[in-house]
């Protein structure tokens, strides 16, 4: 019989993310190096080697705490839609690919609302950021990718 209290460490603050494949990581990587986009800053602002740099879309951060395994679950492969370049963050210096909230991204994210997962940000905007160099940038010139960004699985843990 497991102690109330230990049932209680089972809920966690969750990260939920959006994985692609090797490929269209391969094609994101060389992407981001050809506009000159740093990969060699994590979001904490520590360095990292640019090839650790992880593409993802977050699906879910959320404020609440939930009793949700921590796993890799791999899906049916699907493609997203880039719709703009974007500065996002507090200080509008970090440079992103949003992506169209639609099909199975608008999908995913309406499963784990309807699980209860509660969002730390007020507005959700699908998107691959493309540094964590936090800078001022000029995207005005850099055109969209022309591949095929290809997801292949999703990613629940702890924040």
């Amino acid at each position: 019989m497991i102690s109330f209290k230990d049932y209680l460490n089972k809920f966690e603050k969750k990260f939920v993310s959006l994985n692609f494949t090797k490929e269209t990581n391969k094609f994101l990587f060389d992407y981001a190096i050809k506009n000159g986009f740093d990969l060699s800053a994590k979001y904490d602002g520590t360095i990292q080697a640019p090839e650790e740099f992880r593409f993802h879309t977050t699906i879910y951060y959320t404020v609440n705490r939930l009793n949700a395994k921590n796993e890799t679950i791999s899906l049916d492969q699907f493609k997203v839609e880039p719709d703009h370049l974007e500065l996002l963050g507090a200080d509008k210096n970090i440079p992103v690919l949003k992506l169209k909230n639609k099909g199975h991204i608008k999908k995913l994210r309406n499963i784990f609302t309807e699980q209860g997962y509660r969002d730390t940000w007020p507005d959700y905007k699908p998107h691959i950021s493309l540094s964590y160099n936090k800078k001022a940038y000029n995207l005005n010139k850099i055109s969209l990718p022309v591949f095929d960004i290809v997801a292949d699985s999703f990613t629940v843990e702890k924040q």
